[in-house]
């Protein structure tokens, strides 16, 4: 095979793969954008609630997150094994009456419970119901949902999608000019319309314009400050019920190094 042959057949694979890493956030394109739209929308036509009601919500929603997760301490051990050894339905589980699986399946019923908790804010503070919005769309940018890894990564994608671009260009000749042309149109239309940040030369390169999403809505200083908060408070919601998970489950691994028995 000649160095010709060789780097035609690079390129073409690479080719193919810019196709294919695009797929998954072509699919998801017209639900993005709706829900920007969405956000944009409510954000524009937002009566903004007092600060010191967003600040009391924020620490309230803290508080009762706090009381529905398990800190890992031994306290918390002792109280999963007696829990298991005196309910019969885990203990003759092969599966449940192991700590770590039955923490790992309550993850999901945790997180419900916590999201709960946000949208009983957002029946009545504005603010939490765009946030809720907002912080899903950042999910679908970050590779998260809920704190949990997901298969579209949008800033991942469309990174290694200009790194194929900057492949093809500089390694694979004229033959695939046009090609280059007809990627770069591609992606810039994704970059607009999906409001992603595209110069590469900034720390924030592929993430969501948070930022112009509120100078789109007109949203003062303050009012973009208290949706920062917000947006944060619903994201650190979700975040702190995964990781105390993890937490727990590592302490029970710690644990059981030294407990005769404890992962059944």
């Amino acid at each position: 095979m000649s160095i010709l042959s060789t780097r035609n057949t690079i390129c073409e694979k690479i080719s193919d793969e810019f196709d294919s890493i695009l797929n998954p956030i072509n699919t998801a394109r017209q639900t993005i954008m709706r829900g920007v739209l969405e956000a944009k929308s409510l954000l524009a036509n937002m009566t903004f609630s007092p600060e010191s009601t967003i600040n009391q919500a924020i620490s309230d929603l803290d508080d009762e997150v706090s009381d529905i997760i398990p800190e890992g301490k031994p306290a918390d051990i002792q109280e999963t094994i007696d829990f298991i050894n005196s309910c019969n339905f885990l203990s003759d589980s092969n599966l449940l009456s192991n700590p770590i699986a039955l923490y790992n399946g309550a993850v999901d019923a945790t997180l419900g419970k916590a999201w709960g908790f946000v949208s009983d804010l957002a029946s009545s503070l504005p603010e939490f119901n765009a946030g809720q919005i907002i912080s899903g769309i950042l999910s679908k940018y970050s590779g998260l949902t809920d704190g949990l890894p997901i298969s579209l990564d949008i800033s991942n994608i469309m990174r290694n999608a200009d790194t194929i671009i900057n492949c093809i260009a500089g390694r694979c000749g004229l033959d695939y000019a046009n090609r280059v042309i007809t990627m770069t149109t591609e992606l810039d239309a994704l970059y607009q319309d999906l409001n992603i940040i595209s110069d590469p030369n900034l720390s924030n390169w592929g993430e969501f314009d948070i930022q112009t999403l509120y100078s789109d809505a007109q949203l003062s200083a303050q009012e973009i400050i208290q949706m920062d908060k917000t947006v944060a408070s619903v994201q650190k919601t979700q975040s702190d019920v995964v990781s105390s998970i993890n937490n727990m489950n590592s302490s029970l691994k710690t644990a059981a190094r030294s407990v005769q028995g404890i992962l059944g």
